[in-house]
């Protein structure tokens, strides 16, 4: 599951890949700025900060957003994202 950064809805895997090469969602800039990774047995927890860029549906966006990503490791030691959620950051 991910949770959209502008509107907060909630998009499965299948959507959101759909979204993205379909020209939905398209980003035209990622960028890290920091990230914090914690690591428990057999699953992870990411916080993290980007500025980003693109179009959502030929609207275009930039935000800048803190994020908690949460991966699991399978049974083939692979990292799989299990969640995401973003949170816009509303300057003042």
């Amino acid at each position: 599951m991910i949770i959209d950064v502008i509107s907060g809805a909630v998009a499965d895997r299948a959507s959101f890949v759909a979204a993205i090469r379909d020209g939905l969602v398209v980003f035209e800039r990622v960028r890290l700025v920091e990230r914090l990774t914690r690591h428990y047995d057999d699953t992870a927890i990411i916080v993290g900060r980007t500025e980003m860029s693109g179009s959502f549906d030929g609207a275009p966006f930039a935000a800048a957003c803190r994020y908690t990503h949460v991966l699991i490791r399978d049974r083939d030691w692979r990292w799989r994202l299990a969640t995401a959620q973003g949170t816009r950051i509303v300057e003042r």
